[in-house]
């Protein structure tokens, strides 16, 4: 059987209705700033070698994550190539109710399949602290755990698989209540009508403040460089077409810069205006000597 290593926690198939006439993606890494606005292919980017595979007693990987991911993927792309021609072509598309389960679906698994959700629930940092109370809790209601077993748990190494089958297990159930919030409220087609587009970041959604229930939260989800899902409200059957305001785009691209280690678009011209708004907010923040 042919493992895959390289899983997408952005997939490849949104990250290409991003890209310029080339083929290409101009993005900005926040952890090599010296390098600037860098271009690339899609499938090169938001990547990451095993994220979604458990790590087995044998030492073994089970992929079965990433393989249920290829699916969703594989059944979404579709659907959203026909809302984006739809939405580009003035068409209002049609969402039957097993079109919008997928839809919906896909959203809830790309709010928290990606690392920068991952470290804020679980981060990195912690990690040694919630294992020591773990052992400690474990002794408390059964027994002594041996020093030597006590050290191995505690190894770097260790403490990197007890992560890597956390966030792991965690992704392979579902939150029926999150699912229900995003099925309460009417999705919304976004579309941009001037020259600004989209991005797309490493942490793509963006959720407003308050609860997902709350019908005034919205959510966004950009799903091409002129094409947003948009959830908001309480649900209609029939989705509109909204055109965006520049100045929605631009604070909608902006929020995703802000949470996002990497975004990209279409255009380094889009990427520098993005890094200089991002520039510019960070040191109005820092305090005044």
């Amino acid at each position: 059987m042919n493992v895959p290593k390289r899983h997408h926690f952005v997939p490849e198939m949104l990250q290409k209705r991003f890209v310029d006439e080339a083929g290409l993606l101009h993005f900005y890494n926040k952890r090599t700033p010296e390098k600037g606005v860098q271009s690339t292919r899609p499938g090169n980017l938001h990547v990451k070698t095993h994220l979604y595979s458990k790590i087995l007693s044998d030492g073994t990987k089970d992929v079965a994550l990433e393989l249920r991911y290829a699916a969703l993927e594989g059944v979404a792309e579709p659907i959203f190539a026909e809302l984006v021609n739809a939405a580009l072509g003035d068409r209002t598309p049609r969402i039957p109710s097993t079109t919008r389960e997928v839809i919906d679906h896909f959203a809830y698994e790309q709010m928290r399949r990606v690392p920068e959700f991952h470290e804020q629930i679980m981060p990195t940092s912690d990690s040694e602290r919630q294992i020591r109370l773990a052992l400690d809790e474990y002794e408390r209601r059964f027994r002594e755990v041996p020093a030597e077993q006590r050290e191995n748990t505690l190894r770097p190494s260790s403490i990197e698989e007890f992560r890597q089958n956390a966030r792991v297990g965690a992704l392979s159930r579902h939150s029926p209540r999150v699912m229900r919030a995003l099925a309460s409220k009417s999705l919304v087609i976004a579309r941009t009508r001037t020259k600004l587009s989209f991005m797309i970041g490493s942490r793509p959604v963006v959720r407003s403040r308050g609860n997902l229930p709350d019908p005034a939260t919205e959510v966004w989800l950009p799903i091409g460089a002129n094409v947003a899902l948009l959830y908001i409200g309480e649900r209609w059957e029939s989705p509109p077409i909204y055109d965006v305001p520049d100045h929605t785009v631009r604070r909608l691209n902006d929020t995703i810069a802000a949470q996002s280690a990497i975004f990209a678009g279409r255009s380094g011209k889009l990427i520098l205006s993005v890094i200089g708004r991002l520039i510019l907010t960070t040191s109005n923040a820092m305090p005044r000597t």
